[in-house]
């Protein structure tokens, strides 16, 4: 079940993105008391943590916060995305069969909980091990973009063979706004030594990118939209 903080779109003639605002489709309250006002309160709740990581990680680099900051991360409410996920028994698949395949996440960073362990993060030497905390946090694609690879997107997966039993979780995607325009920071602005530039295959790098280039900016809104046109064609050509 997808859901997430409820935004009004910005006045004025709406862009194709501003459809992505609106409102969450709740199951009827008769059917599931409770449900809809115990997760608008976990939307307030975890998206209020996610604001958080972003703004210690955006300071640790000695950035600005604020509205008017350069990222454009803070001017609006930021957007808050979260998915219940039900993994079955693992006694029903084989141990290497793949119940997540290993991806990285596109928004900012991701918040994670879990009522038990199997999310499996990918290390620096490309070995897997299974995550631990509570909640589990991991960089998505856009700070790997903002930073030039300085927080690198973690690729994660969940395999059968990590499960225990049955698994329950709760994913968070924190973005900004979608009318923010995303400018990458400056390499004179930070010890870039280590940020070695965004690599291909990210998924807020404009398609003529070339390679050892600093990106431009990315507005958010429209780069959503082109996300949810690969993914949602027929309805989003309608």
């Amino acid at each position: 079940f997808e859901f997430a903080r409820e935004l009004s779109p910005p006045a004025g003639d709406p862009s194709p993105w501003h459809r992505i605002y609106g409102s969450n489709l709740w199951p009827d309250t008769d059917v599931l008391p409770g449900f809809r006002s115990v997760l608008r309160r976990f939307v307030d709740d975890i998206g209020a943590i996610g604001d958080s990581v972003v703004r210690s990680l955006v300071s640790s680099l000695g950035q600005p916060l604020g509205p008017g900051a350069p990222s454009g991360f803070f001017d609006r409410e930021s957007c808050v995305f979260s998915r219940l996920i039900r993994y079955g028994d693992p006694g029903d698949h084989r141990d290497d069969a793949t119940r997540l395949d290993a991806h990285t996440d596109h928004g900012l960073v991701t918040l994670t909980l879990e009522d038990s362990p199997g999310l499996e993060v990918q290390r620096r030497d490309g070995g897997w091990e299974i995550a631990e905390g509570v909640p589990l946090v991991f960089a998505g694609e856009l700070l790997e973009f903002w930073s030039l690879g300085y927080f690198r997107a973690c690729p994660h997966r969940v395999m059968s063979g990590a499960l225990i039993r049955e698994r329950l979780s709760i994913a968070t995607f924190i973005e900004p706004d979608l009318g923010a325009v995303v400018a990458p920071v400056r390499r004179s602005s930070f010890d870039s030594s280590e940020a070695p530039g965004v690599p291909v295959g990210n998924f807020w790098l404009p398609d003529d990118q070339v390679p050892g280039d600093d990106p431009p900016p990315v507005a958010v809104g429209d780069a959503e939209w082109r996300r949810m046109a690969s993914i949602f064609g027929d309805e989003v050509a309608s």
